[in-house]
């Protein structure tokens, strides 16, 4: 009997684990603000981060690439408000049959209900860009939720349909925190390897050289690209650009394949409820 009993304690103890959610201590969250930043894309390898960010973004279900082993572009266009190019941008991705992700504030939706429809109809993605713009680790958990329903919201008024969770940070601004809360709320948070200096600048527009010379320096693998759709350099250049890239074997994807390969893994990690508010 008395061999027993430690063997029982020691069961009794293997059930308690096995059904206690197992969590690790409380982990204090960095608020500490940041700009998104890669190194220059040299011989179209994968630009290179800082190892802290990413290690968050496994750990917090944030990418800046995908599927870098194939011939394989990612396009992505922010769209703050509606200055008049969106027809044209939907017209070069028609005629080269490419998909793209357009992350949207609620600005744009509430200027161009038709873009939208026809982002949807014509096979696009619509994402959150938010409602009011702002660098994500200046919120708040509950003015992140807010800033982001703002465009689930109008989204789903103009279209019927709920929208993917999936978020461009606004400015690329982020934080350990905000990564966090991100995930949290659901979403997943793109960033970008390639990106067009200035066309977010309508009062420093790059030169139709520099625009086209993006894609014949940068281009690399599984490459998110970030272009701005307030541009006239990105309008009126697209065609020429997208041509650079299927003339080198690129084939052109939608952002919905990183969510569709990858199901998010809940960590059992518990935190300070005061980080969040």
């Amino acid at each position: 009997m008395k061999k027993i009993k430690p063997l029982l304690s020691l069961l009794f103890a293997l059930i308690l684990i096995s059904i206690i959610p197992q969590t690790a201590c409380a982990k204090t969250l960095s608020t500490d603000a940041y700009s998104w930043s890669r190194a220059t894309n040299k011989n179209h390898k994968t630009p290179a981060i800082p190892k802290q960010t990413n290690a968050w973004l496994k750990e917090y279900n944030g990418y800046y690439v995908y599927n870098t082993k194939e011939k394989v572009i990612y396009l992505t266009f922010d769209m703050g408000y509606e200055n008049g190019y969106t027809s044209k941008i939907l017209d070069v991705l028609k005629k080269h049959d490419a998909k793209a992700t357009f992350f949207v504030c609620k600005a744009f939706i509430d200027s161009n209900p038709k873009g939208i429809k026809r982002m949807v109809k014509e096979g696009h993605v619509v994402a959150n860009h938010t409602v009011n713009h702002i660098p994500f680790y200046k919120l708040t958990e509950s003015k992140l939720k807010t800033d982001l329903k703002g465009v689930e919201d109008a989204y789903e008024k103009v279209t019927g349909e709920k929208m993917l969770k999936l978020v461009r940070p606004p400015e690329g601004g982020f934080s350990e925190k905000s990564l966090f809360l991100s995930q949290k709320l659901g979403y997943t948070s793109i960033f970008w390897s390639i990106a067009l200096a200035n066309d977010w600048n309508l009062k420093k527009q790059p030169s139709k050289e520099q625009t086209l010379s993006l894609f014949k320096t940068q281009y690399h693998n599984g490459a998110i690209v970030l272009l701005h759709g307030i541009s006239p350099a990105v309008a009126n250049n697209l065609d020429e650009m997208l041509k650079q890239l299927e003339d080198v074997g690129y084939e052109f994807r939608l952002i919905t394949d990183i969510i569709n390969d990858n199901t998010i893994q809940k960590k059992n990690v518990s935190y300070s409820v005061s980080l969040f508010e």
